[in-house]
């Protein structure tokens, strides 16, 4: 009897090993796994798959292993999908606008399109109507540094002006506005050094852009210079700011090496586009 069933046993483990059609549904309570270096789960030519944890959106687990998935049924529409990771695991939704798939653009057509908050687009809205001639407004972007602040440590030239470079502009580059701030004001422990400007432009034309603006005052002290009547440059160039000792007998900046002032900052923003 023992010698029957041992061979029963083997018989249907042989079976089983053999088998490769599954016919009519399966339900598995319990973890269905694949593993091994040759192993492979191929559903390409199934008839549907429904691969993804399915619910509504304030049912998706608090909690969740890097690599699962989460379909949200109720969510709008494009931003379904969940994924987890990292660890400890967490979740991430996935929208239109960040997986790179299609998205539809804002209104008006032939506007610039920005981020809507929600992983859609916006329009910017058109300016102009009644245009001689009938033509279409068109519309270019227009990209802005950051605010950079050069304190006066920097100003160390031994010459009574020094220039810095702010940012490096493309051909075809036209500015829009430009700002100039004093930040904190600039004090000096030299007495050759009483009065000072500040000017915006290029290394050849230093004040280009931003005509010179008196520094050493108590704020508010600033330029912000629509300099839209400066024309578009068809080379790349760089864009510097000037600081000049602007005092009768003017002293130096500093020492080569140190500066000669003892407190004071600029901060600088430069706005323009390009011509296509």
């Amino acid at each position: 009897m023992k010698k029957n069933v041992i061979i029963a046993v083997g018989l249907c483990a042989l079976v089983c090993q053999a088998q490769t059609t599954v016919n009519g549904g399966r339900v598995f309570e319990g973890t269905l796994r694949s593993s091994g270096a040759t192993s492979a789960v191929d559903f390409s030519a199934a008839g549907s798959t429904a691969p993804v944890k399915t619910g509504l959106a304030a049912a998706r687990p608090t909690t969740c292993t890097a690599g699962q998935m989460y379909f949200a049924t109720d969510a709008a529409t494009g931003q379904n999908l969940s994924l987890c990771a990292g660890t400890p695991g967490s979740w991430t939704t996935i929208s239109a606008g960040s997986s790179g798939g299609a998205v539809t653009p804002g209104s008006p057509t032939g506007g610039l399109q920005t981020n809507n908050g929600s992983g859609g687009l916006a329009g910017q809205a058109m300016l102009y109507t009644n245009i001689y001639g009938g033509g279409e407004e068109g519309q270019l972007g227009m990209n802005c540094t950051p605010k950079t602040t050069i304190p006066y440590t920097a100003l160390t030239a031994a010459a009574s002006s020094q220039q810095i470079k702010i940012t490096t502009v493309p051909a075809y580059w036209f500015p829009s506005a430009i700002l100039l701030n004093e930040a904190t004001q600039f004090a000096s422990g030299n007495g050759q050094v009483s009065s000072l400007a500040a000017a915006i432009g290029t290394i050849s034309s230093p004040s280009y852009y931003v005509q010179p603006l008196p520094l050493m005052h108590a704020g508010p002290n600033y330029k912000s210079d629509n300099v839209n009547g400066q024309p578009a440059s068809l080379q790349t160039h760089d864009i510097y700011i000037q600081v000049s000792v602007t005092n009768a007998n003017p002293g130096n900046l500093g020492t080569g090496t140190t500066s000669n002032l003892t407190a004071g900052a600029l901060q600088v923003a430069v706005c323009g586009g390009m011509w296509q």
